[in-house]
């Protein structure tokens, strides 16, 4: 009997998931995007390890447009690919909370500036922000523009080759987050 009860419940569930969707589930579904499996979602679309994912994205938003929606599981994603989207949604100040996706990042990286959202979000942001004043980054120029122009001069030696540029920026960053936070220079560049 309990068996039979517990599997109605599923059951129930099941429907509830699939066939009665909520208002924010319909118009979810009013953008367009790929193809959306149950549990896995659009991860078909991403056919590792052939494609970097950034060219599936590209790919995806040339295919459906400057806005689109794919599903990462059974969570809706609403990709955006118009930098004066991306400018409004970032300068939001209401949206602020951060998705479910980022819920198994809490354990890796605890609720930081990147992972944490509403009030702790606005405190962390009150808190930085000085620090990040134009007066302050000034004094900072001269290793903003040394590690600048040793990025340039590794990228001209690149011209007209295909390279993955990812590592390259990293390794300026580094140089100029450690020498400007740490007053360390480790020339991870050369």
């Amino acid at each position: 009997m309990i068996v039979e009860l517990l599997l109605l419940v599923l059951l129930l569930l099941v429907i509830r998931l699939f066939v009665f969707k909520s208002k924010t589930q319909r118009m979810y579904d009013l953008l367009p995007g790929p193809r959306s499996y149950p549990i896995i979602g659009s991860l078909l679309e991403f056919n590792y390890p052939k494609i970097e994912v950034t060219e599936t994205f590209k790919e995806l938003s040339y295919k459906y447009g400057p806005v689109y929606m794919i599903r990462i599981g059974m969570e809706p994603v609403v990709c955006i690919r118009s930098p004066h989207d991306v400018e409004t949604i970032l300068g939001s100040t209401s949206i602020i909370d951060k998705a479910p996706l980022y819920w198994p990042l809490y354990q890796w990286l605890n609720q930081g500036l990147l992972t944490s959202g509403g009030s702790k979000w606005r405190k962390h942001r009150k808190i930085l922000t000085p620090a990040f004043h134009f007066s302050i980054l000034d004094k900072f120029v001269p290793i903003f523009e040394k590690n600048a122009r040793i990025l340039v001069e590794k990228l001209g030696g690149m011209v007209g080759k295909e390279f993955n540029i990812t590592p390259t920026i990293a390794l300026c960053s580094l140089d100029i987050i450690s020498e400007t936070a740490m007053g360390l220079e480790v020339n991870a560049q050369s």
